[in-house]
């Protein structure tokens, strides 16, 4: 590709972000109130976190066998040639679509270089280092957590993709907290000096104090902020392990609901 031809692609590409833009943020709008932005102070790379609906709001199971999510994301997660933020913008508009305005898939914050799940000229890229992935689908939970029917279904179809886009999986299904805190260690170990690290997560989760907590399938009962503590796991904690990452994605499928106080 010549160097005016690439100016002529960029410019293309441009504009096609911007037509899907419109659209896409006259259906998500902003809900940045209530969370605190994922970051970790001592790393150069900030994550990117991608919800499944905005702060305060039901990221909906399905009625099929995949969440709204889920099926958007596996609809568009490989479409060659379109960035992280453009295919974003694609899930979001299918997602309020599919789910009649009720869900709408959040992103506050974005990377400072464009993302590619595939780009749209492979051949002529340079040798993009390695690409590992945690995929877990918790659903199986009991006691007073309303079980959940497709997390296992997504993590399995989310896994399979994104093997095909080249990722390392490590896949994890109906994990209780020693399962989840080993997947977590074995991906972290595969993701020492990767290129890319990606965290798929359908399942409960909660906020406390604007901050993530993932449930594993044997938190039996959160009411507070102090169950949060002890049965979930904090996000921010887990990123926290991959330490020499250069692009790291997060993509949450659960709801986004502020727990109150209490010990």
């Amino acid at each position: 590709m010549t160097f005016l031809n690439r100016i002529e692609y960029r410019r293309n590409s441009d504009k096609k972000l911007l037509r899907v833009a419109a659209a896409a943020l006259a259906l998500t709008g902003s809900a940045t109130a209530g969370i605190h932005p994922v970051s970790r102070p001592e790393e150069i790379h900030k994550p990117v976190v991608i919800y499944a609906t905005s702060p305060g709001h039901v990221a909906g199971d399905g009625q099929g066998k995949n969440s709204p999510f889920t099926e958007a994301l596996l609809k568009h997660v490989g479409t060659q040639g379109d960035t992280l933020r453009e295919m974003f913008f694609k899930v979001a508009m299918d997602v309020t679509a599919a789910t009649e305005g009720k869900q709408r898939p959040w992103a506050p914050e974005w990377p400072r270089r464009p993302f590619y799940f595939a780009p749209a000229e492979p051949a002529s890229a340079p040798t993009e280092a390695k690409r590992v992935a945690l995929v877990i689908g918790n659903g199986a939970y009991g006691g007073e957590m309303s079980p959940l029917r497709n997390p296992g279904n997504d993590a399995r179809a989310m896994a399979e993709k994104l093997r095909g886009l080249g990722f390392d999986v490590v896949q994890g299904i109906d994990l209780d907290r020693n399962g989840f805190v080993s997947k977590m260690k074995e991906f972290s170990r595969r993701a020492e000096d990767s290129g890319s690290a990606l965290l798929f997560y359908a399942g409960h989760a909660a906020l406390v104090n604007g901050e993530e907590y993932l449930f594993p399938v044997d938190a039996e009962s959160v009411e507070n902020a102090a169950d949060a503590h002890l049965l979930g796991l904090k996000l921010d904690d887990l990123l926290g392990m991959m330490r020499k990452t250069n692009d790291l994605l997060v993509f949450l499928d659960t709801d986004l609901n502020e727990l109150g106080g209490g010990r």
